[in-house]
């Protein structure tokens, strides 16, 4: 019973540990998305879902650049952000799904992407180990009601796409930027040099910056791995698409048949009883006795 009780506990530890490892590597697939803000049956599928709650990061930023900045966490710990990326010769395509907060777009504090300054997150990008690129992605750009995605400045249309669809304590955001704006291509992530990290921004207070709201609980931000540690940034790993599920044809059911039916045995046929030929209606016997009898009279009538 003791062993029992020591393998319990062992694996529970084990299970634990693993709930909260970082992530080594990101699965990218290679495949491509509709940017519209609304996640298709299947579109995602085998792409790595980077998930992180509020409630199960560490209270500071730990030696990985997994935690906590701010002091709005305690606001909001349900909030949960999810992404996902998948890529294309010529583009990076990224998901977010962001959930359980309490003030979605409780907006930027400039025109900008600095997505710290209000509710929105980054992207960072390491080459060969050294972080030299990110992007910002927003909902709601200040003061309008469209998304961005960009580098400082929201990309063009000839770069970048990126559509949104708001729910009641987050949203659906879908986006596409060029690899060539970022200044990689295909093969830097095909062979392994390109390390991924994110941070998820929620602004509490509707005035001020990060810093000015981080000492009285109007700012959060949550650092998914690598965030400023950039070797601890998960490494991209290419994957091919999986192969969609074959449609199923039910199977053809052979037409209801109706019982075969034995033929009513007739009666045979019956021979005609004889009947009496008739002359006349007055049968033939008849006929016979009044001629005896007329031939009676007439021999009396001689004597």
């Amino acid at each position: 019973m003791k062993k029992l009780l020591v393998m319990i506990c062992a694996l529970a530890m084990v299970f634990s540990l693993a709930s909260l490892a970082a992530f080594e590597t990101v699965d990218v697939v290679k495949a491509a998305a509709t940017i519209d803000g609304v996640i298709a049956d299947g579109e995602w599928a085998g792409a790595t879902a980077w998930e992180h709650t509020m409630a199960d990061m560490p209270a500071t930023r730990a030696t990985n650049g997994l935690g906590i900045q701010g002091s709005g966490n305690d606001t909001c710990p349900d909030m949960k952000v999810r992404v996902s990326f998948m890529i294309d010769a010529d583009y990076l395509y990224i998901l977010e799904t962001r959930s359980g907060d309490t003030t979605p777009v409780f907006n930027q504090t400039n025109p900008g992407l600095e997505a710290e300054n209000g509710d929105g997150s980054y992207l960072f990008f390491m080459k060969n180990g050294t972080y030299n690129n990110a992007i910002g992605i927003v909902p709601q750009l200040k003061g309008k009601t469209v998304p961005g995605v960009g580098t400082g400045a929201p990309m063009n249309s000839d770069n970048a796409e990126v559509a949104c669809t708001m729910t009641a304590d987050g949203w659906v955001l879908e986006a596409k930027v060029k690899l060539s704006a970022l200044g990689y291509t295909y093969d830097d992530f095909a062979n392994g040099i390109i390390n991924l990290s994110y941070c998820a921004a929620n602004m509490i207070a509707s005035t001020g910056t990060a810093s000015a709201n981080a000492g009285n609980g109007g700012w959060c931000q949550m650092d998914f791995e690598g965030v400023t540690v950039w070797a601890k940034g998960p490494k991209v790993v290419l994957v091919d698409a999986p192969a969609p599920a074959p449609e199923t044809v039910p199977a053809e059911t052979a037409p209801a048949t109706a019982p075969a039916t034995t033929p009513a045995e007739t009666a045979p046929a019956t021979t005609p009883a004889a009947t009496t030929p008739t002359t006349g209606g007055i049968s033939l016997i008849a006929v016979a006795g009044l001629g005896l009898v007329a031939a009676s009279l007439a021999s009396k009538k001689r004597k």
